[in-house]
């Protein structure tokens, strides 16, 4: 670690001297947790240096780079107790190739797609936090390919390098040091949108004998996505994904995720959106027969501008199977290198608390201040 450290240092030095484009951000953020098992405080410093540089340029074809690391430091008390912690990786790391129509990127990089903006069924390979204003997520080390049609169509192509880790909504790990495939074609109809994925990828299925404690066979999952989205008036979208998996043990052969959302600005003042989504998720072995699990939430948000820095946002959201109602708002106050935002949710009790067996209610305060140059 502390050679790594060191390179990065010598690096960061012979950045003026190399004439490369070097930007900060810089997220401080300060958290307040309060529920029936526990009061907690913490406060967060997040630093995320990238370099970017363009190697080679000629006519419509150009190559570049882009290194970004994170460093992330906190500290907190936790029933009187103070505990700190310090990280230091890898955010982004890419090397790519462009031109007019089409775009060759492998490394570390983020790869999300769908219309959906917070009930994403489409989330296959991040864990971006709708609500978090600062939408970071952990990359993951691929190819990707894509063409720009003339007549707005675009197609992608993937490969991925797993690592063993669980990536957006993911039920079960990959086989360790394997490589994932997919594609997806989005095509212009009717004035809207169509988009049709597909993604296949080993996952481990997990066995037990008296003579291993643990023994992983290699099975399948094949998932399969479709999406589309309209503006005519008010904005309308839909995400729908399929995974199938083949010879995976206690686990239904079939998990689906449907989304449905809308969204319309009213002619009030500044412009108040609102905008709705309903997911529906459901496993089973049989498809489009009785469900073994289900799950409904329906999502409602407004926002609105104050004025020409300032707006806030509200969100409140239903879990049917939990019958939980989750509330959040937000104001934030938006310059040309620096935010800064006021987030307040809440959480009523009926909601199952994840470091213990009682249903406990959650309030939670974030203040954070983002600096960008």
């Amino acid at each position: 670690m502390k050679r790594f450290i060191l390179l990065i240092i010598m690096i960061l030095s012979m950045i003026p001297l190399l004439g490369w484009k070097f930007e900060h951000d810089i997220y401080l953020s300060n958290e307040y947790l309060r529920n029936s098992a526990q009061n907690q405080g913490e406060i967060y410093l997040e630093y995320y240096p990238s370099i970017q540089e363009v190697i080679y340029k000629s006519g419509n074809i150009s190559l570049d780079s882009n290194l970004e690391l994170m460093t992330r430091g906190e500290a907190g008390i936790i029933e009187k107790n103070v505990e700190s912690d310090f990280e230091l990786d890898a955010y982004r790391f890419w090397l790519r190739s462009y031109a007019e129509q089409s775009e060759f990127r492998i490394g570390l990089q983020k790869i999300n797609f769908g219309p959906a903006r917070y009930l994403r069924s489409l989330q296959w390979f991040d864990k971006i936090d709708p609500l978090d204003p600062r939408q970071q997520t952990e990359g993951v080390w691929s190819m990707l390919m894509r063409y720009y049609g003339l007549d707005n169509s675009n197609y992608w192509f993937w490969a991925i390098y797993n690592e063993s880790k669980l990536k957006g909504m993911e039920l079960v790990e990959t086989c360790n040091e394997t490589l994932e495939m997919g594609g997806r074609i989005q095509i212009s109809v009717l004035g809207g949108d169509l988009g049709f994925s597909y993604h296949n990828r080993g996952v481990k299925n997990q066995a037990f004998n008296e003579r291993e404690t643990e023994l992983f066979e290699e099975s399948q999952e094949r998932r399969f996505g479709f999406d589309s989205s309209w503006d005519i008036g008010i904005g309308l979208w839909q995400e729908t994904s399929i995974s199938i998996y083949d010879g995976v043990d206690d686990l239904p052969l079939y998990a689906e995720f449907y989304t449905l959302g809308t969204d319309y600005t009213f002619d009030i003042g500044n412009g108040l959106h609102l905008l709705a989504e309903h997911q529906y998720i459901r496993t089973e072995d049989k498809l489009m027969e009785v469900a073994e699990e289900e799950r409904t939430i329906s999502l409602l948000t407004a926002d609105y501008p104050i004025g020409l820095y300032d707006s806030i946002m509200g969100l409140v959201s239903y879990d049917q199977e939990q019958e939980n109602i989750y509330y959040y708002i937000s104001y934030n106050r938006v310059y040309d290198y620096h935010s800064l935002y006021f987030n307040l949710s809440y959480k009523p009790q009926g909601v199952q608390d994840t470091t213990s067996q009682e249903k406990a209610s959650e309030f939670a305060l974030q203040i954070l201040l983002q600096l960008n140059y």
